[in-house]
């Protein structure tokens, strides 16, 4: 009994997930998909240095914070950092 429950869950919860992905079309008809740290990018006019010297572009997130794309040294992906002011 405790299987079926558990089953009848997992299938009820499987179902209910779903993913969505955001895409454009190319011009050769192809889709592509957009990453969505870069979907919603407001530059400003702003700098952010760190410690080390390095100069970062500060942008705007749609609510209203600021933040720096920073490159893992260890995967080379891109990761949002935002500001404490």
């Amino acid at each position: 009994m405790k299987q079926l429950l558990l089953i009848t869950f997992l299938f009820l919860c499987g179902i209910t997930v779903q993913a969505q992905i955001n895409v454009t079309k190319t011009d050769s008809g192809n889709y592509e998909q957009i990453k969505k740290i870069h979907a919603q990018l407001q530059p400003t006019a702003k700098t952010f240095t760190d410690l080390k010297g390095n100069v970062y572009p500060v942008y705007k997130s749609a609510s209203g914070k600021l933040f720096v794309i920073r490159t893992s040294k260890k995967t080379g992906k891109q990761y949002k950092s935002y500001l404490k002011l």
